[in-house]
């Protein structure tokens, strides 16, 4: 539970560090995929973790590395336009968005109209939309930060819900941190 902490302090810790630096949200990112890939790739060398593992092929790491790009470029306008919470409220759709993609493509080989419960996901999305609707305040449609936020905010959670579930789908084959240095 400790770790669970940890990774919602420092995510909350970039949402501000991106709000305060006031740097362009592509120079950020940049700057964080670096940093990343090189901490990653060093642990990586350290634990020898590469032993009977499979290399992410290029097309994957170039698809897999253009999606989270866009993913943290996405968060960090959400969060200089629209403010840190409505970029991490909406950010935290993604489960919500991973929820649907299960259902256009069962991990099971079930048909996506065999899984049940629809009507009570699409009931909840409404609820959580309405809820973010109020959050970002009555405003919304007339601040065009706010609603650039909202919308960057969700796209932040869509792209890391298809991430989430590429990554999956490898990460028995390829390694958990493999695929992160990737």
């Amino acid at each position: 539970m400790g770790a669970l902490h940890l990774a919602i302090l420092l995510f909350g810790a970039a949402g501000l560090l991106g709000r305060e630096l006031g740097l362009d949200p592509l120079a950020i990112t940049a700057g964080r995929s670096l940093v990343a890939g090189l901490a990653l790739g060093l642990v990586l060398l350290v634990r020898k973790e590469r032993e009977g593992r499979v290399w992410p092929g290029w097309r994957w790491m170039l698809g897999a590395g253009a999606l989270l790009a866009f993913h943290w470029s996405c968060f960090f306008d959400a969060v200089q336009q629209g403010g840190v919470p409505l970029a991490l409220l909406s950010y935290a759709l993604f489960p919500v968005f991973s929820l649907f993609l299960e259902r256009l493509a069962p991990p099971t080989g079930r048909s996506p109209a065999a899984a049940p419960g629809l009507s009570r996901q699409v009931a909840l999305l409404a609820l959580l939309g309405a809820g973010l609707v109020l959050l970002a305040g009555p405003d919304l449609f007339a601040a065009a930060g706010r609603l650039r936020g909202l919308a960057g905010g969700l796209a932040a959670g869509a792209s890391f819900a298809l991430l989430a579930r590429g990554n999956a789908a490898r990460v028995r084959r390829e390694g958990a941190l493999a695929l992160a240095a990737a």
